[in-house]
């Protein structure tokens, strides 16, 4: 109703980021993606917002946001780079930060793999979720997830014993 909304600061961030402004725009948001969840609605109306905003930049003499605009920008206002870069890129994503630059890439997965959304019954927000993650992680389970992580698309899927 106002411009304290997520879409329209989102909006409002990527007209900003370009340089454009657009006085009297009225919005209507409409977001099918479950609140609290952990599926990422927060970062998907953050990108949403600034597709909008690009659609706007489009229409000037100023370029459009690229995809790594966009991740920078969705990435610094959600916090939330792996939300948010998935939000901007679609699908399978690895994102990182390095010293204020946040960036991303997209994966391709294997064929067989099938996703499906589980969606929770209880409501959590990613900061309350978040916290409940270890701040450390030991060296075994470490070596257990790259270990899994080496065998992602494209390495054997056979192993030798040695």
């Amino acid at each position: 109703l106002d411009a304290g909304n997520l879409v329209v600061r989102a909006v409002l961030r990527g007209l900003e980021a370009a340089g454009v402004t657009a006085a009297g725009l009225r919005m209507r948001c409409r977001n099918a993606i479950p609140h609290s969840r952990g599926l990422g609605s927060s970062a998907s109306a953050v990108v949403g917002g600034l597709a909008a905003a690009n659609g706007l930049v489009a229409q000037t003499d100023r370029s459009p946001h690229s995809d790594a605009d966009l991740v920078q920008l969705s990435s610094e206002f959600d916090g939330h780079p792996d939300n948010t870069s998935a939000s901007v890129l679609g699908g399978a994503v690895v994102s990182w930060v390095d010293g204020q630059t946040y960036a991303a890439v997209g994966l391709r997965l294997h064929p067989d793999i099938r996703l499906f959304p589980g969606i929770p019954q209880v409501r959590s927000s990613t900061a309350e979720t978040r916290v409940l993650l270890p701040d450390h992680v030991t060296h075994q389970a470490a070596r257990f997830n790259l270990s899994r992580a080496a065998l992602a698309p494209g390495m054997p899927t056979k192993m030798s014993g040695g």
